[in-house]
């Protein structure tokens, strides 16, 4: 008879959590609470060093995630400013340690999303209006004069993220009467321009997120089908083209492309199990593969090359959790035909 494991066991597993790749690709940064309480690290995918870069800076919630800095010298995490129960904004210097708190208005709650091109902007969901809106942090200046607000929507609306070259994003908002309903929007990096590309239905949960390399293209995703499935859809048009099998039980979730546009990554889930996916775009036909990471509930992918990608997963050999990457070929992989 198998051994069950007591609550107090159970609890005492360590967690590994966000697994964020850097923009060149060469790391990868996480939570992990080894130390008892969540810490940040980072993983150099060559070398396999691993450094723990917060020392009691960190936040208790991780569930805001982080971003890289547009040059990867520094990461933007959101926390609760002097336990107030407020998300702050605040900026760790990799090379120095140090971790400094962004410009805060005391009742807002502030999300770090993108890093802009430039090096100087960050894309920011907060409430500082009272709703959820999208704002721009410039890094380059201080006080109030540091926010724009890009949009004064009446319902919450969320960034996903820059363009390639920095003069669009794609957000998600509602402007039904549907509280039910998001739909995925483009808009100018100042705040103007602000244009619907995603509806598949009225009623359903519609979304955009990253950019194609192209900068003609973004990732998206919907439920109107009653699963969640992910695909590719072209700003201009609004045509998209679904990646995910129309198969029962299957949904996913939109990741991140591969530098040359080839691949992008999603997370599945199927049988109650999460794991990671690329999938493969782009003929005349709509032809793309799949290569699944292994099963499990902590996994990253993050596509390299036309042929590769890396793989990160969560994973406890005995008994303590461990962050492993190693590189998948995709020749080979499973091949499947959108008609």
């Amino acid at each position: 008879m198998q051994e069950r494991l007591s609550l107090e066991a159970l609890a005492a597993l360590p967690t590994v959590a966000a697994l964020n790749i850097s923009h060149s690709g060469d790391q990868v940064a996480f939570y992990a609470d080894w130390t008892g309480h969540f810490e940040l690290y980072t993983l150099d995918l060559a070398t396999r060093e691993r450094r723990q870069v917060t020392d009691g800076q960190a936040p208790k919630a991780v569930r805001a995630g982080f971003v890289w800095s547009a040059d990867d010298s520094r990461l933007l995490f959101s926390r609760d400013h002097n336990g107030d129960e407020r998300q702050a904004l605040f900026d760790l210097n990799l090379a120095s340690g140090d971790v400094s708190v962004l410009q805060h208005a005391p009742q807002s709650m502030d999300y770090a999303v993108d890093a802009h091109p430039d090096g100087q902007r960050l894309l920011v969901n907060s409430t500082r209006g009272g709703q959820m809106n999208v704002h721009v942090y410039n890094l380059s200046k201080e006080g109030e004069a540091s926010w724009t607000a890009l949009t004064t929507l009446p319902n919450a609306t969320q960034a996903a993220a820059w363009s390639p070259d920095g003069a669009w994003l794609t957000l998600t908002t509602n402007k039904s009467t549907d509280l039910r309903n998001t739909d995925g929007y483009v808009m100018n990096a100042d705040g103007s321009g602000l244009r619907r590309i995603l509806r598949v239905r009225e009623g359903s949960q519609d979304s955009v997120g990253e950019w194609h390399p192209d900068g003609k293209r973004v990732a998206a995703s919907s439920d109107a089908d009653g699963t969640h499935r992910v695909g590719l859809l072209t700003v201009e048009t609004g045509e998209v083209q679904w990646l995910t099998p129309q198969q029962e039980g299957i949904e996913e979730d939109m990741g991140r492309f591969s530098p040359d546009g080839r691949w992008l990554s999603a997370i599945r889930n199927m049988d109650s199990t999460t794991d990671a996916r690329a999938l493969r775009h782009g003929d005349r036909k709509g032809a793309y593969a799949e290569i699944a990471a292994r099963p499990g509930t902590g996994n990253a992918i993050h596509p390299r090359r036309q042929d590769a990608v890396s793989v990160h997963h969560v994973h406890d050999p005995a008994g303590s959790a461990a962050v492993q990457s190693r590189r998948r070929h995709l020749r080979g992989a499973l091949a499947r035909r959108v008609r």
